[in-house]
């Protein structure tokens, strides 16, 4: 007998088929590689959540994670593998309330530890923050956990408002967001959804959206 949570799950998913947006980056104009970026409806422990997958593809290294997000915008799993020449490194996540599961394999061994939840909000997705609790001119800080390193760090994402940046040769106008996390401030532009539409790094990076075709080089 199928139950209701996946009877809503299977009927949300033949309605609204997995789509994958595709960003490539670039430093002073010099493309450096790739990110796909997948969201779909799934279930975890029976309840109903969203699956964000995240490829990073670089010329000699590369990253996959998977975060499941619950209601709220909060983290409940991740799964994070990162390869390079030197070997993979793995880490998995699983929050339980004031409490982080936390695993790191690599080099064939297995590090496992039970860390605290700092106090404060800790959150999935900055793109959420600002589409959904933000107004322009309003900021919010938050935790974000690191799966790589096994930390949560602060991150404040503020709203700055309607903005415009030249493509080729047309304007995009979009909305404007500075998401900070220690020195490292990143400026975000959204479009009307609140999708990603553009990153700009400190020195001279950029993460553009752009088809699949463009992304991957073909």
């Amino acid at each position: 007998m199928v139950s209701e949570s996946m009877s809503s799950l299977l009927a949300f998913l033949l309605l609204h088929a997995p789509e994958t947006e595709y960003f490539g980056i670039y430093a002073a104009g010099t493309r450096l590689g790739y990110t796909a970026v997948t969201e779909t409806p799934s279930l975890l422990d029976g309840k109903p959540v969203v699956l964000r997958h995240t490829h990073l593809g670089l010329k000699k290294s590369s990253m996959d994670e998977d975060v499941w997000i619950g209601q709220g915008n909060h983290p409940l799993k991740i799964d994070f593998v990162y390869r390079r020449e030197t070997g993979v490194l793995k880490a998995h996540a699983r929050f339980r309330g004031t409490t982080v599961d936390w695993d790191l394999e690599q080099c064939g061994k297995t590090a496992r530890r039970s860390l605290p939840v700092p106090k404060g909000e800790v959150l999935a997705d900055p793109l959420r923050v600002i589409r959904d609790r933000l107004v322009d001119g309003r900021s919010l800080t938050f935790l974000e956990f690191n799966s790589e390193k096994g930390i949560f760090n602060s991150v404040t994402v503020r709203r700055i408002g309607p903005a415009t940046y030249r493509e080729k040769d047309r304007v995009v106008s979009t909305t404007l967001s500075e998401v900070k996390s220690g020195h490292t401030a990143l400026r975000q532009f959204t479009d009307g959804r609140g999708a990603l539409l553009r990153t700009e790094f400190p020195g001279n990076g950029l993460l553009q959206r752009t088809s699949r075709k463009a992304a991957l080089g073909l």
